[in-house]
């Protein structure tokens, strides 16, 4: 439009002072909703007493700082020669890490994404997961497993792709995860992950993975944003029966419903004329504190099993008895 076609738009009196009235309002409107929500401009509201957001932030601090000392005390005591830590709290989004950003390599935790493949095609063919698949043996080039399930498949046995996965998560079976993820087209896991907007390459034995990437497995189950209420209830309730309790499980509250998974594996350490492995244990899962419910996953590298495991069991008790205390400190 040339500036000689443009129109003079006339606004009179008794409208123009309407419209700053109404403005003015508006104004005061939205003023007052942020006195109300935030209690004054965006940045005084983190700082203002009594607030929630300064709360969580205190709450948080003395978590980690906790945290951080029974870390730091378990490495000296030598349980374990690293340990890295993701929390995450589902009701204000606030987490926390300690090498949360490190890379792992997942091996056994993988069980759960292949659950969520299967789970998601499920929901579009209900059917799916009472199709049989043939066990003809475990692989050759298949680790002996340090945990072995509490019920082995039979070779030459049909079993249920439901029963597969149940057993794949709950004993850690990695027979049946090898039989489900073979049955799998070849890029069902790669459009999962790019679902998920993760950097894993799931061809690869050898791909990393960090803590903080892996909790995105939970936060979309428990928030019923990949698969649908019912197929992520499922998912949750078969990670709440795993059969291993000798980590966070043995340091919660038997009465507190946990949804976790654990893997074990051996890294080769080249120690000279004398080569070891290092075990690498880690266990992530979503811990139901009563109306505040929590992330917490451990990934710790040691050579003493048993001490690695007590680890796990300490920080698990530890996180939960500091958020229990900060939940019985707000009631009236």
């Amino acid at each position: 439009m040339t500036e000689h076609s443009k129109k003079n738009v006339t606004i009179h009196r008794p409208v123009l002072v309407a419209l700053l009235l109404g403005a003015f309002a508006l104004g005061v409107f939205i003023d007052r909703g942020l006195l109300i929500v935030t209690g004054g401009q965006p940045e005084e509201a983190e700082n203002r007493p009594g607030s929630t957001l300064l709360q969580t932030k205190k709450n948080l601090s003395a978590l980690q700082t906790s945290v951080n000392t029974m870390v730091k005390q378990k490495l000296t005591e030598s349980e374990a020669s690293a340990i890295s830590l993701y929390y995450y709290d589902f009701r204000s989004n606030a987490d926390f890490g300690i090498g949360e950003e490190v890379k792992f390599f997942p091996h056994s935790l993988l069980k759960l994404p292949v659950m969520l493949v299967y789970f998601k095609k499920a929901e579009s063919d209900p059917d799916l997961l009472q199709k049989m698949l043939a066990y003809t043996g475990p692989r050759h080039d298949q680790p002996t497993p340090l945990i072995k399930p509490l019920k082995a498949l039979k070779t030459g046995t049909s079993y249920s792709i439901q029963d597969l996965i149940y057993r794949m998560l709950v004993y850690g079976d990695d027979d049946a995860y090898s039989l489900l993820s073979s049955a799998l087209p070849e890029d069902a896991l790669d459009r999962l992950y790019a679902d998920l907007s993760l950097e894993y390459e799931p061809a690869s034995d050898d791909d990393p993975m960090s803590l903080k990437d892996y909790a995105s497995f939970y936060r979309v189950l428990f928030n019923e944003a990949y698969l649908d209420k019912r197929m992520s209830s499922k998912a949750l309730t078969y990670l709440s029966q795993s059969s291993f309790r000798n980590g966070m499980v043995a340091g919660i509250p038997p009465n507190v419903r946990i949804a976790s998974r654990f893997g074990i594996s051996t890294l080769p350490v080249d120690a000279g004329n004398a080569p070891k492995e290092l075990i690498q244990l880690h266990e992530i899962g979503v811990i139901y504190y009563p109306n505040h419910p929590f992330l917490l996953g451990v990934s710790i590298r040691g050579n003493d099993l048993a001490k690695m495991e007590r680890a796990v069991r300490d920080i698990g008790n530890l996180v939960y008895r500091e958020v229990d205390l900060q939940q019985k400190e707000r009631l009236p």
